[in-house]
């Protein structure tokens, strides 16, 4: 709940700076650092998911299932516009060099990233078949790949 209460203070914060300073959203969509920074609402959205489906378990009412599939979906196609925007602004510019890189680039491909991670807590609660769409999808996401015998 305290997560919750986190993003929904953070996101209003956001509507605030954005409503005294409109033109502000056109300006941290397109200065190449800044945009850096906007996925990380949808890497908040992940964990609030994540935690949902915890407490849920398994045994869901169809109300419920509907709604993490729903969320689910929403999910990743706010990951996958918030990261193909992103890099897209990044490698448009002449800041977009190898010689202006920053450890910030790599950002944009976190929620993408923890599709796998949103689909793992989200499939249990899910019929076969919507269990299977989630799953396929998550297969053609990025992950992170960690080496177990070394680990």
């Amino acid at each position: 709940i305290l997560n919750m209460l986190y993003f929904v203070a953070l996101l209003l914060l956001q509507v605030v700076r954005f409503t005294f300073t409109p033109a502000r959203v056109g300006y941290t969509l397109s200065h190449p650092i800044e945009c850096l920074f906007v996925p990380t609402i949808v890497l908040a959205a992940a964990t609030i998911l994540n935690g949902l489906a915890a407490v849920a378990g398994r045994e869901v009412g169809s109300g419920v299932r509907t709604a993490f599939q729903v969320a689910f979906w929403v999910y990743f196609a706010a990951a996958l516009v918030v990261s193909v925007v992103c890099y897209t602004s990044v490698w448009a510019r002449a800041e977009g060099s190898m010689h202006h890189m920053n450890p910030a680039w790599v950002l944009p491909v976190f929620p993408l990233m923890l599709c796998g991670s949103v689909a793992v807590a989200v499939v249990p609660t899910q019929t076969e078949q919507s269990a299977l769409n989630i799953a396929i999808c998550k297969f053609q996401c990025p992950s992170q790949v960690a080496d177990k015998a070394g680990n």
